[in-house]
C-alpha cells in the first residue's frame, strides 16, 4: 500500500497519483496536452453550433417556399425536439434553487455527454434543439456531420464592397490617417501643416510619402462624401406650444439632430463580417464541470428571462425574430463648471457579444442616434409653474421623432435578407434603457418637480423624490424606500396608459381637478409617453439598474461614505487617510489620494474606496456600532456579485439574499439612530430590491449599466472643442458622423485581412503583440507551461492607473460567447536576452515555464545571501533569509528524490556547495476564473523598487494542508542535479480565530510568520491581498474585495469563519 507522503493530486484536474517511477509527472503533461487539445477545438465547436443553426433556418425557408408542410427532417441523428418540451421553470423556483434540471442526454452526442460542458436549451418556438458545446474535448468526435443542404439563391441587396476594404480613400495609408486626424478632432491647420512637411520633404524623404491627400479640404471631401452612402444625422425642429409666467401663448422652436434607427438595422443586418455574431434566438445556458451540475446561469439579454418570454410572444411558424436594442441618454456639461449641455441618446444591439456591442462609436457598437435639443426656459421664465411640464414635453417629441422609424417594426416586424441569404422578420424590443435614475423618471412622470428638476424623471414621466410614489419602476410608497424586505407591485406601461387615458377623460369633461387628483395619486404626468410609440416593449420595465450611480456613486459616494468620514474626528481622519496611503499595491487597483475631500471624485474612484476601507476603518468603531461596518461589507459584496460576469441562479439567490440582509441592517441602523436626523427612505436605496431581477431578466451588469454611456461622453466633449462653439450640436454630429464611417471601413479591413476586432483593438491600445506571436514565441522555447519570469518591469510594465484601466475595460468588453469559443488568453511578450547557459539547460517541471524570460547574472550564491541575511543592497539582515542556503538545498533534495528520476536515489552532491542564483522582480501566471472559468493572466513582484514603492506581493500557495496565503520575498532560479529549479522565499500568514469585528467586515484576519520557506514557484495559484491591520505590525487582513477582483472574492469565500 502506497503511503500518503507518496501521493500527490495533479494541479490540473485534482486527481490523485503517485510520485513514484514520474507517474504524477507524465499525468500532468497528459493533462497539458489535453488542455491545448481542447482550446484548440473550442473554436471549431462553436462554428459547428452556428452551421447548425443555419442549415436549419435554411431547410426550413426552402420548405415553406415549396410548399412543404410537416416536422423538419433530423439533422442528428435524433429528434431536435427531444428533450425540448420540458416545464417552464418560475421565476419564485428559480430564486429559491438556483437550478436548472439538465438532460443527460444530447442531440448532437447522444447518450455520451462530455465530462464538462455548456448546454444551450432554445425556446420550443424555435424548433432549434439543444446545443452541447465540450470544454474538455471529450466526446468531441463524436459530433454527427450536417445533412447537406443548398443554401438559398437569393440575392443580398445593398452596397457591394469594393475590390479595396479601405474604399472611398486611395490606400490604406490614406485611410489610416484620414482616421487618426478624425478621432482626434483635428483641425485644418493641424492637418494642412502635417501633409504639407510629408509631402516638401521635411519630414520624410519627398515623394517617398505614402499619403496622396494635399490638403484638409480634400480629405474632408472625400471623407463627407462617402458619409452620404450610410444613414448620417438630420437637423429636425421640435415644436411645442408654449404658456409663460404671465399667461402669454407662444411657440417654442428647438433644433435636435436624428439618424433613422431602421437604416442603421438594415446595414448592421446585410454586414457579413457579422453574420456569425447575432444571437438570433432565446436561449437558457447550463453548465456542467467535471460532472457535476453548476446550473443555469444568465451572461447576455438573450439568456435573460425577458428575452425568453418575447420569444414565445413572436407569432409561431414564421420568419420572426427579436431584435433587441438597448437605449442610453444622458446630459453631461461639454467641461467642468461650464453650463452647456450635450444631451445624446445611444442605441447599441444586445444581441451581439459584448467585446463587440459595448464599443463607444464603432461599427455594430454603442452609437449615438440622435442629439438633444438644450432644454432651458426662455429669459425671464426661470420660475415659471409651467415650466416642468414643458421640459418634458418637448423631451418627449424630441424622443418621438427618434422612435418613430421603429413603430412598425416593433408591431409587424420588417422582412430584411441577412448576409447570409436568410430571410428574417425582424421585430424590434428596447428591453434595456440605462440612464440615471433622475432621467428614468423623468421617462415615466413628474408633475411635482420644481424649476429646478426640471430635467429630472424623464423617460418614465413620473413625478419626482416627492411624489407618493417615486419610483418610476414600481409603486413603493415615499415613506418605505428603505424597506427592502417587503415586495411591491410593478408599474406597466399598459396601466400607465389607462391611467392617462382617464385622467384625459376627466379633463375633458371639465374636471381638471378630478385628472390631476387621479395623476398625482399614480404619480404620473399629464404629457403622453412617446415610448407608447413602440410595441412589445415596456418602459418601466426597460429601466434598468445602474451600479455605477445606484451603488458607487449613490448609496456609497453620496449617503454612508459622507455620513462615516464626518462621525470622524479630524485626527481619526488623518489617521485613515495615512493607512489608505500606505497601503500595499495590487495590480487592478486604483490607489486613493484623497479620502477626505471628494466632491470631483468618480464612481470608480468611490467604489475602490468601498473595496479598501474596511481593514482601516474598523478601529475606530464600538462594538455597538458593528452594525454599520456589517452595512459597508453588504453593500460591497452587493457590488461584487453585480461584476460576476457568468450570473448562475444561484448566484443570483445569493445576491437576493445579501439584498435582504442589508434590508435588516439597516432597519437595525434607523431604528438604533446611529445618524440622527438622516433618512434612508431615498429611490436609490429602493433600487437595490430590483438589482438581481434586472439580471435575471436582462442580462449581467455590464449590459445593463451607464459605464458605457458614460464614456461615449468623452467623444462627444472632444468634438466641442474642436467646434466654434456656436454652431456646436451640427459640429458634433457630423464628427459622429465621420467616426462612424471611419469605424465601419476599419471593420471592413479587419474582415478583409482576417483580423479579430477585438484583437486590434485591444493590442493597438495596449501595444501588445498578437496571439499568434505569443504562442510562436511560447512554443519556440525548450519547455511549455503557462508561467513566465521577468527582470525589468520598468520597460514591460504600465502605471497601476492604467492597469486599473486595463482591468476595467477587460471586465465590460469582453464576450463570453466567444471566449468559450477561442479559449484564448493575450499575453505581454516579453523581450528575450541573452540566458543561453541556461535556457539550453532541462527544467526541473515542463509545467513552469519562461516565456521571452529577462534574466542579469548577479553573480550572487546561495551562501552568500545566507551570510548577507538578504539579497537586494537595500534590504539586509533580513529574518526571513537565515538559512536560505541550507533551506535551498533541502527543498531542492526533497523534491528531487521525489521525481521519477527515482525516489530511492540519493543527492550526488554535497550540502555544502554554493548554488548560483538568478532572482526575478516578476513572475507572470494564469489561472482559470472561477467567474468565468476562462484562462487569466496576472503577475506577481517580488522588488524593494517598484513605482517608488516596495513590492513584496502576497498570493496563494498549494501546500499538504491546503491553500495557504503568503509573501514573496526572492523569485529566483538555480542549478542542481543537473535541473534548473525554478523556486521562491516566502513567509506564510497563520490565520487567527475569528472575532465579532472580523465577523462584521466579512475578512479573516493573518499573522505573519517570521521564518522563510522555500517553495516551488509551480505551488503558487494566484495573487492575494494581505491589508496590514494599523496598530498591529504582524496582524493582516485577507481583503478578498480589492480591485473588483471577483475571482479572488470567489475564492476566499471558500473558507469558513470559525
Amino acid at each position: 500500500m502506497q503511503s500518503d507522503a507518496s501521493l500527490l493530486p495533479c494541479r490540473y484536474c485534482g486527481k490523485t497519483y503517485s510520485t513514484k517511477r514520474g507517474g504524477l509527472t507524465k499525468h500532468e503533461r497528459s493533462c497539458i496536452e489535453q488542455q491545448r487539445r481542447r482550446q484548440e477545438r473550442q473554436q471549431e465547436v462553436d462554428e459547428v453550433f452556428h452551421r447548425i443553426a443555419r442549415n436549419h433556418e435554411i431547410l426550413s425557408e426552402s420548405r415553406r417556399r415549396n410548399g412543404v408542410a410537416g416536422a423538419i427532417p433530423r439533422l442528428f441523428g435524433v429528434d431536435e425536439m427531444d428533450g425540448l418540451e420540458g416545464e417552464e421553470i418560475g421565476e419564485d423556483e428559480i430564486m429559491e434553487d438556483g437550478q436548472m434540471e439538465i438532460e443527460t442526454e444530447s442531440p448532437i452526442f447522444g447518450p455520451f455527454l462530455p465530462n464538462s460542458y455548456i448546454r444551450k436549451h432554445h425556446h420550443p418556438r424555435t424548433g432549434l434543439p439543444d446545443f452541447i458545446l465540450p470544454l474538455d474535448g471529450t466526446g468531441s468526435d463524436d459530433i454527427a456531420p450536417l445533412s447537406p443542404v443548398d443554401r438559398p439563391c437569393t440575392p443580398i441587396s445593398g452596397q457591394q464592397p469594393s475590390l479595396d476594404p479601405w474604399s472611398p480613400y486611395l490606400s490604406l495609408a490614406d485611410f489610416l490617417f484620414a482616421s487618426r486626424m478624425i478621432k482626434t478632432c483635428a483641425s485644418d491647420n493641424d492637418i494642412d501643416f502635417i501633409l504639407k512637411n510629408l509631402n516638401n520633404g521635411t519630414f520624410c524623404k519627398q515623394g517617398s510619402s505614402k499619403i496622396s491627400f494635399q490638403n484638409a479640404a480634400q480629405l474632408r471631401k472625400v471623407t463627407d462624401q462617402a458619409v452620404k452612402l450610410y444613414p448620417a444625422f438630420k437637423e429636425i425642429s421640435i415644436n411645442v406650444d408654449y404658456v409663460d409666467a404671465e399667461g402669454q401663448k407662444s411657440e417654442e422652436s428647438y433644433l435636435m439632430w436624428v439618424k433613422d434607427g431602421m437604416a442603421m438595422t438594415r446595414e448592421l443586418v446585410k454586414e457579413p463580417g457579422l453574420v456569425n455574431k447575432w444571437i438570433w434566438y432565446a436561449e437558457k445556458q447550463s453548465m456542467v464541470i467535471d460532472g457535476h451540475n453548476q446550473g443555469e446561469f444568465i451572461t447576455h439579454p438573450m439568456s435573460g428571462r425577458d428575452a425568453w418570454d418575447a420569444e414565445g410572444q413572436l407569432d409561431p411558424g414564421t420568419e420572426q425574430v427579436q431584435f433587441p436594442y438597448m437605449v442610453y441618454s444622458d446630459k453631461s456639461n461639454a467641461a467642468r463648471f461650464s453650463n452647456v449641455a450635450i444631451w445624446p441618446l445611444c442605441i447599441r444591439p444586445a444581441n451581439l457579444p459584448a467585446d463587440i456591442t459595448n464599443q463607444n462609436s464603432s461599427f455594430a457598437g454603442n452609437n449615438c442616434i440622435a442629439l438633444f435639443p438644450k432644454i432651458e426656459p426662455p429669459d425671464g421664465d426661470k420660475n415659471n409653474p409651467n415650466w416642468p411640464r414643458f421640459a418634458r414635453l418637448i423631451f418627449h417629441k424630441a424622443l418621438d421623432a427618434v422612435l418613430t422609424p421603429f413603430k412598425e417594426a416593433s408591431k409587424d416586424g420588417e422582412a430584411i435578407i441577412g448576409a447570409d441569404g436568410i430571410k428574417r422578420i425582424l421585430v424590434i424590443r428596447f428591453p434595456i434603457i440605462q440612464a440615471d435614475l433622475e432621467e428614468q423618471q423623468v421617462s415615466i412622470y413628474s408633475w411635482m418637480a420644481t424649476p429646478a428638476d426640471s430635467h429630472r424623471y424623464l423617460y418614465a414621466l413620473t413625478r419626482g423624490n416627492n411624489a407618493s410614489f417615486p419610483s418610476p419602476r414600481c409603486y413603493v410608497a415615499n415613506a418605505n424606500q428603505s424597506d427592502l424586505l417587503s415586495p411591491c407591485m410593478l408599474r406597466t406601461q399598459e396601466e400607465s396608459k389607462q391611467f392617462f387615458a382617464k385622467a384625459y377623460e376627466y379633463h375633458q369633461l371639465g374636471l381638471p381637478g378630478e385628472s390631476e387628483k387621479l395623476l398625482q395619486q399614480k404619480g404620473l404626468y399629464p404629457i403622453a409617453n412617446a415610448w407608447w410609440l413602440v410595441s412589445r416593449s415596456d418602459v418601466h420595465h426597460a429601466l434598468s439598474f445602474d451600479v455605477l450611480h445606484t451603488i458607487w456613486l449613490g448609496i456609497w459616494g453620496k449617503h454612508l461614505w459622507p455620513l462615516i468620514i464626518d462621525s470622524l474626528s479630524p485626527p481619526q481622519q488623518r489617521e485613515l487617510l495615512q493607512s489608505i496611503l500606505g497601503a500595499p499595491s495590487f495590480t487592478g487597483m486604483l490607489r486613493i489620494q484623497s479620502a477626505i475631500k471628494t466632491e470631483f471624485s468618480d464612481g470608480k474612484h468611490f467604489f475602490s474606496l468601498l473595496q479598501q476601507i474596511l481593514p482601516y476603518i474598523h478601529r475606530f468603531f464600538t462594538p455597538r456600532q458593528y452594525p454599520i461596518l456589517r452595512l459597508i461589507r453588504l453593500l460591497l459584496e452587493i457590488a461584487l456579485h453585480a461584476q460576476f460576469r457568468m450570473q448562475f441562479l444561484s448566484r443570483i439567490a445569493q445576491g437576493e439574499r445579501l439584498v435582504r440582509e442589508f434590508g435588516i441592517v439597516l432597519k437595525e441602523i434607523e431604528e438604533q439612530k446611529f445618524f440622527p436626523g438622516k433618512s434612508f427612505s431615498f429611490p436609490k436605496m429602493h433600487q437595490l430590491s430590483h438589482l438581481f431581477v434586472d439580471i435575471l431578466r436582462k442580462g449581467t451588469a455590464d449590459y445593463l449599466g451607464t459605464i458605457t454611456g458614460e464614456n461615449f461622453h468623452q467623444g462627444l466633449i472632444l468634438a466641442y472643442h474642436a467646434s466654434n462653439k456656436k454652431d456646436s450640436l451640427r459640429q458634433i454630429a457630423r464628427q459622429e458622423d465621420r467616426s462612424l464611417l471611419c469605424s465601419r471601413i476599419q471593420w471592413q479591413i479587419n474582415m478583409s485581412m482576417g483580423i479579430n476586432d477585438d484583437d486590434m483593438r485591444y493590442d493597438g491600445e495596449n501595444g501588445e503583440e498578437s496571439l499568434g506571436e505569443f504562442e510562436a514565441t511560447a512554443r519556440s522555447s525548450t519547455t511549455t507551461g503557462n508561467h513566465s519570469i521577468s527582470v525589468n518591469e520598468e520597460l514591460e510594465e504600465d502605471s497601476e492607473e492604467q492597469l486599473a484601466d486595463d482591468v476595467a475595460i477587460n471586465n465590460q468588453g469582453i464576450s463570453l460567447q466567444d471566449a468559450w469559443g477561442r479559449r484564448k488568453m493575450k499575453g505581454r511578450r516579453a523581450q528575450q536576452k541573452n540566458d543561453a547557459h541556461l535556457v539550453q539547460l532541462q527544467y526541473a517541471f515542463a509545467e513552469v515555464i519562461l516565456v521571452g524570460i529577462q534574466q542579469r547574472a548577479y553573480g550572487i550564491t546561495s551562501l552568500q545571501i545566507q551570510k548577507d541575511r538578504g539579497f537586494y543592497p537595500e534590504a539586509l539582515g533580513l529574518e526571513v533569509f537565515i538559512n536560505f542556503h541550507n533551506k535551498l538545498i533541502t527543498a531542492v533534495d526533497r523534491i528531487y528524490a521525489s521525481m521519477h528520476l527515482g525516489a530511492e536515489r540519493q543527492p550526488d552532491l554535497p550540502i555544502l556547495e554554493s548554488l548560483p542564483i538568478y532572482p526575478y522582480t516578476r513572475f507572470d501566471y494564469q489561472y482559470t476564473s472561477r467567474d468565468t472559468y476562462l484562462p487569466l493572466k496576472s503577475s506577481l513582484r517580488a522588488t524593494p523598487s517598484f513605482h517608488r514603492r516596495s513590492r513584496f506581493d502576497t498570493a496563494f500557495v498549494n501546500t499538504p494542508e491546503g491553500i495557504r496565503p503568503a509573501r514573496l520575498h526572492l523569485i529566483f532560479e538555480t542549478f542542481r542535479h543537473g535541473l534548473v529549479w525554478q523556486m521562491a522565499l516566502v513567509t506564510y500568514f497563520t490565520r487567527y480565530q475569528s472575532s465579532s469585528m472580523d465577523k462584521a467586515i466579512g475578512m479573516h484576519r493573518y499573522q505573519e510568520q517570521k521564518d522563510g520557506e522555500i517553495i516551488m514557484l509551480a505551488s503558487l495559484e494566484r495573487s492575494c491581498y494581505m491589508a496590514p491591520s494599523p496598530g498591529h505590525p504582524s496582524h493582516f487582513y485577507l481583503n478578498d474585495a480589492v480591485a473588483g477582483d471577483v475571482d479572488l472574492f470567489l475564492r476566499v469565500g471558500d473558507i469558513p469563519f470559525d
